[in-house]
């Protein structure tokens, strides 16, 4: 993302999602589906880079917020697919989500580079300047934008800005210290089984709901799960 932008990397991480719902949906075995959900779990990782994004175009004082909107879109995205599949057959979400890619790519022809890095990583002033004029349309707030951007790029004229790709790099501590702690937050996370709740939520809420009578039941319990999860990530988000 530093050799070809913010932008072009967030439209670029679209394309193997796309690639990866439409095999899905048209996949006639389940090789063909470990296949597809195998593209999509190692371009999940790419996704990472609309932090970045987020955290280099918006105002300090909302930053926070808006990098915890992440997790309050991952469980948007987990209701989403709880609702659609009370109503829709599997394949067709895989198309509903297929369509939610190509309209990613589209709209992102909408927003502005990050200004950090075309001052930063190509020495663009009026390319820099263009994009906080979009971002940020009070005059003060643009001229203090414009103040930090220039004391960046004054610091880093120096710098080698690809030294990211030097395994000198990943030996100091800023770098692999944070590394392993968010390496085992994460680890951590998985081994919670939050999401192995909600792979098995349809098989666990059958079994809990076989002695009640109702259709449909465990698809309900389903819908709820994923209402209480979006709502807590908004919390959360809110909190910090």
């Amino acid at each position: 993302m530093d050799r070809f932008g913010r932008k072009a990397t967030c439209m670029i991480s679209t394309v193997p999602f796309a690639i990866a719902w439409m095999v899905m949906a048209v996949a006639s075995n389940l090789t063909v589906i470990y296949v597809a959900r195998t593209i999509a779990g190692m371009s999940s990782g790419l996704t990472s880079v609309s932090l970045v994004y987020i955290s280099e175009i918006t105002h300090p004082d909302y930053r926070p917020m808006l990098l915890g909107l992440n997790s309050v879109y991952v469980s948007l995205g987990i209701l989403l697919t709880c609702l659609l599949g009370y109503w829709l057959q599997w394949r067709m979400i895989c198309y509903v989500f297929f369509s939610i890619e190509v309209v990613v790519f589209l709209c992102l022809f909408a927003v502005p580079e990050s200004p950090h890095w075309l001052i930063s990583f190509r020495r663009n002033r009026e390319g820099a300047a263009r994009s906080l004029r979009w971002l940020y349309r009070d005059a003060k707030i643009f001229d203090d934008e414009h103040r930090r951007l220039s004391s960046t790029l004054l610091k880093s004229d120096s710098e080698d800005h690809f030294k990211l790709f030097h395994i000198d790099t990943y030996k100091s501590p800023i770098v692999y210290k944070p590394l392993i702690i968010l390496s085992v937050l994460f680890v951590i996370q998985q081994l919670t089984g939050a999401y192995v709740i909600i792979f098995y939520a349809i098989d666990i809420f059958r079994k809990v709901y076989r002695n009640i009578e109702g259709d449909h039941e465990e698809y309900f319990a389903l819908v709820l799960l994923g209402v209480i999860r979006f709502v807590t990530a908004v919390v959360a988000s809110i909190v910090s």
